[in-house]
């Protein structure tokens, strides 16, 4: 009885031991698993968010023209291009409530102070037009508002030449092999590289292609198109909404393209477009070419085609790349052939002395 006494006395605190091990092994598990979660959904939330921005940004620059804004900054007075866009900033981060600051900027010297110049600084609607105060314009010179450090990384991105990229997605470019497509796509590729973009090449059947492009499932891809007649419509109806060749849809659904982000998931039907930003590609776009149609007074066809190419160039959807030549050769004795701006040849008068 005694030694049955005994071990019924140590057997409580084993248990008890055996008890309290668990619970502290599912409380560290717990935390263990908080932790990893956590960890995850940071990662999770900072790609998202990271690419997020790469949109953003995407579309910014590419309202942009290079060439202009380097003689606004040259001449500290804002042209029209310049006005409209940062228009068209001011619009998107007035409609983005997560975005708070878009902004571009000239590192000037590596003193203390003075040593950056304010390029542009889109402002939200209430801060451009009602409460003014502290907002920056072309020209203005920073006092201490970049410490020496983040300017110094400033001239190491301007000194390093082109802007390298890290952790760009790959982006797949589709093509079909005849004629010099392959030197085409081998161009495009080199200059991916040369900013840290690595192009996933799919070389496709002609009929294969167009049907992804016509259904959205395709990223970048090599077109082409010879105008039916001498006229500059040619070209711009192809990207009308309704257009059975207007492979980037704009104006119209992603489709089957599965890797939009957030931003760019309407980016095709939502109000973007325009030299403000906000309008459908319907109003933007579709309504000048109409205009174009119907107009005969060539100097007025000119700058409607040529508001037309602004605002689809504007989009970074299209990018000239390539235009079709002819070498032909006549000998002299051979005259009265016709010789169309589309390519053609028409011998159906030509003669010989």
């Amino acid at each position: 009885m005694l030694l049955g006494g005994m071990m019924k006395k140590h057997k409580k605190p084993l248990n008890r031991s055996i008890t309290v091990g668990c619970i502290l092994f599912i409380i560290l598990l717990c935390i263990l698993l908080s932790f990893a979660n956590h960890f995850l959904f940071t990662n999770y939330v900072y790609d998202d968010y990271q690419g997020y921005i790469e949109d953003l940004l995407g579309l910014s620059v590419a309202h942009i023209d290079g060439d202009d804004l380097k003689e606004c900054i040259a001449t500290g007075e804002e042209s029209e291009k310049y006005k409209e866009a940062l228009l068209y900033m001011d619009n998107l981060i007035d409609h983005i409530e997560d975005i708070h600051y878009l902004y571009a900027i000239l590192p000037l010297n590596r003193e203390e102070t003075g040593n950056v110049m304010s390029v542009f600084s889109a402002e939200r609607y209430y801060d451009r037009y009602v409460d003014t105060e502290g907002n920056l314009y072309l020209g203005w010179i920073s006092e201490d508002e970049f410490d020496l450090r983040t300017v110094n990384l400033f001239f190491e991105v301007m000194e390093g030449g082109d802007i390298v990229f890290t952790d760009f997605p790959s982006i797949e470019f589709a093509f079909n092999n005849s004629g010099n497509n392959a030197l085409i796509i081998q161009y495009v590729q080199e200059t991916w590289n040369r900013f840290g973009i690595t192009g996933t090449v799919n070389q496709e059947a002609w009929a294969t292609l167009q049907s992804k492009l016509k259904a959205g499932d395709a990223e970048a891809a090599r077109m082409g198109w010879i105008a039916d007649f001498n006229d500059v419509v040619n070209f711009l109806e192809i990207f009308i909404s309704a257009s059975g060749n207007n492979y980037p849809r704009l104006g119209r659904e992603i489709g089957d393209y599965t890797r939009n982000s957030e931003v760019t998931a309407d980016a095709g039907k939502g109000a973007y477009w325009g030299a403000e930003g906000n309008q459908t590609w319907a109003e933007a776009y579709d309504a000048v070419v109409d205009q174009i149609k119907a107009t005969t007074d060539p100097e007025e066809r000119a700058h409607l085609a040529a508001d037309a190419e602004k605002i689809l160039m504007a989009t970074g959807g299209v990018n000239p790349l390539y235009y079709y030549t002819t070498a032909q050769m006549l000998k002299p004795i051979v005259h009265d052939v016709i010789r169309l701006a589309t390519g053609d040849v028409i011998w159906t008068y030509a003669d010989i002395d």
